[in-house]
């Protein structure tokens, strides 16, 4: 059998693959990908050197000729956000004018994207305010960011945007690790916001769903009220996009145990993982399932699905002649 082409990049100018130093795990991951799938001659990878100043002041240095190449910055927000924010800014500056043809930010993680719109008097939408800061560089092109934390959160670019739902990383680990019991596996909501997601999780997987709603009872109290399948001695896997406080999606697993739950996964694509939340999901217990689009301390509790894979397709499918990202979002990663 005639072994099959690889298929022709589309840039002449060739593509580098640049990273900060704490994404470097991912971003060669995705270089190995697409040196696998595309010809080698193309493709480029080094890793941004970045030399600290007194009061924290910053100094991008890209190492490598970028001229006429289109370039894929892989960017993380493992520091403080707000100045990696800044920082952002300076790398795709130095990548511009080092010549660079195209800029495309690859951001596993965004920032700021909760705060989406005015909730309170006198605050700023944030997540606009982020997006535009880089995006007014000219070179800039696209952003490919993973499991945005609101979908309308798009009309918001006003450059264009690939946003990887969540279901592309999770449904093939829960095929995996419940292959042979899928009809006792519940995919559940934590909240009524995440109905969509598990909607689409459920679909894809060919099991049941189900989701919490929330309602206050007097000033602080939080009744959970469960709806959907019964997850009576099921199994069942609650997924969100953001794993904070951990506050709700630990209620919700409480209260799918108190319904008889047989076992009940927390699962969250951006382990944020705010103060303590280590100690807590030590102290409850549930078996948790994060990706790798932020740093995760090692425990044994914890389990780390990559996405090296998934950014190095995207950046394929945006690179090949009739490559679409839908086609990821709708068949998976191939085999």
């Amino acid at each position: 059998m005639a072994k099959k082409a690889k298929p022709q990049i589309l840039h002449p100018g060739g593509i580098a693959l640049v990273s900060t130093p704490s994404l470097e795990y991912m971003a060669k991951t995705a270089y190995k990908e697409l040196q696998r799938c595309a010809k080698k001659r193309y493709l480029d990878f080094h890793v941004v050197k970045y030399q600290k100043f007194s009061r924290e002041e910053i100094l991008p240095q890209i190492q490598k000729n970028v001229r006429l190449r289109s370039v894929y910055l892989f960017y993380d927000f493992n520091g403080d956000t707000c100045h990696d924010a800044f920082v952002l800014q300076l790398t795709v500056s130095a990548l511009q004018d080092a010549g660079a043809q195209s800029i495309t930010l690859m951001m596993p993680y965004m920032p700021f994207l909760r705060q989406d719109r005015k909730d309170r008097s006198r605050v700023p939408i944030s997540a606009r305010d982020f997006i535009h800061g880089y995006e007014r560089y000219e070179k800039v092109e696209r952003t490919i960011t993973v499991d945005m934390h609101a979908d309308q959160t798009q009309g918001v670019f006003d450059k264009r945007s690939d946003h990887l739902p969540g279901h592309v990383i999770f449904v093939p680990w829960i095929k995996q690790h419940f292959g042979n019991c899928l009809e006792q596996v519940v995919i559940v909501g934590p909240d009524a916001g995440s109905e969509k997601r598990v909607k689409g999780i459920a679909k894809r997987v060919g099991c049941e769903r189900a989701f919490f709603t929330k309602e206050r009872n007097g000033s602080s109290i939080e009744v959970q009220e469960h709806h959907g399948a019964s997850v009576k001695d099921k199994i069942c896997v609650l997924n969100d996009d953001i794993i904070d406080s951990g506050n709700t999606i630990i209620k919700a697993a409480d209260a799918l145990m108190q319904l008889g739950a047989q076992k009940v996964y927390i699962t969250g694509t951006h382990a944020v993982f705010g103060k303590g939340i280590y100690k807590r999901l030590a102290q409850v217990g549930y078996p948790v399932v994060v990706t790798d689009s932020l740093h995760v301390k090692a425990k044994p509790y914890i389990n780390v699905l990559p996405l090296g894979r998934l950014m190095g397709h995207a950046i394929l499918q945006n690179v090949i002649e009739n490559g679409s990202v839908s086609t990821i979002i709708e068949n998976g990663l191939p085999k």
